[in-house]
């Protein structure tokens, strides 16, 4: 159960000011919690906790929407959220390292080249979200569901998929090394040309996946075997 605090959102400016960033957006967002359609492009976000107590710090900020936002070049490392909804937002070449964002809303968000290296994405929905080009290795997207996602040039080297939905997800190209997506749904996912080598994808649903010259090497199937074709 999330505290309920009363918290607020600091925002600082990159050094570089050449980014779009509109004041009134801001403030709008930090009177409010709510902005959508803002332009907050190229701003530096971090999360603190107001409370008398300092046992609630760096608690998460919760329910705060941000749909259709413009965060081209934003820095969002270890940001802490929770049901953040960011439908529609513009993420492209966002820095989120380290982020917490457990069940986010980045339905049809364009994430195209952001960075989301070991951010914890879990239970959110990143349905026909762009991620072509991000880099998400050791993200955490367990039971995320990534339906029609396109994960063109991605890399999820580490990556924990268990029990995420990936159907119809756009994965050619991909780095999916030793990633684990055990119980994954991957029905008519495109793999082909994806690296797939140390994959673990034990008990996944993989009717009618498009395996176009996959690496496999060291992968573990849906029923279990090992293949080493690759290797």
């Amino acid at each position: 159960m999330v505290k309920s605090l009363m918290l607020s959102l600091v925002f600082t400016l990159l050094a570089n000011h050449v980014f779009g960033f509109k004041q009134e957006d801001l403030d709008k967002l930090k009177r409010t919690n709510k902005c959508n359609k803002c332009d907050l492009t190229g701003l530096m976000l971090m999360t603190v906790a107001r409370n008398e107590s300092e046992k609630y710090k760096d608690s998460p900020v919760v329910n705060i929407n941000l749909t259709e936002a413009s965060l081209e070049f934003a820095n969002l490392q270890r940001v802490q959220a929770l049901q953040l909804n960011m439908a529609e937002s513009k993420l492209m070449w966002a820095d989120l390292r380290g982020s917490s964002l457990y069940s986010t809303n980045l339905t049809k968000a364009n994430l195209m080249g952001a960075n989301l290296e070991k951010a914890n994405l879990i239970d959110s929905n990143l349905t026909e979200t762009v991620l072509i080009g991000s880099k998400l290795t050791e993200a955490r997207l367990n039971r995320s569901d990534l339906r029609g996602a396109n994960l063109i040039d991605a890399d999820l080297t580490k990556a924990k998929l268990i029990g995420a939905n990936l159907s119809g997800a756009y994965l050619s190209t991909t780095i999916l090394r030793f990633a684990d997506l055990t119980g994954a749904n991957l029905i008519r996912a495109d793999l082909s040309l994806a690296d797939l080598t140390g994959v673990v994808l034990r008990e996944a649903n993989v009717d009618q996946v498009v395996w176009g010259k996959v690496k496999l090497c060291n992968t573990t199937m849906s029923d279990g075997t090992v293949l080493h074709r690759d290797c």
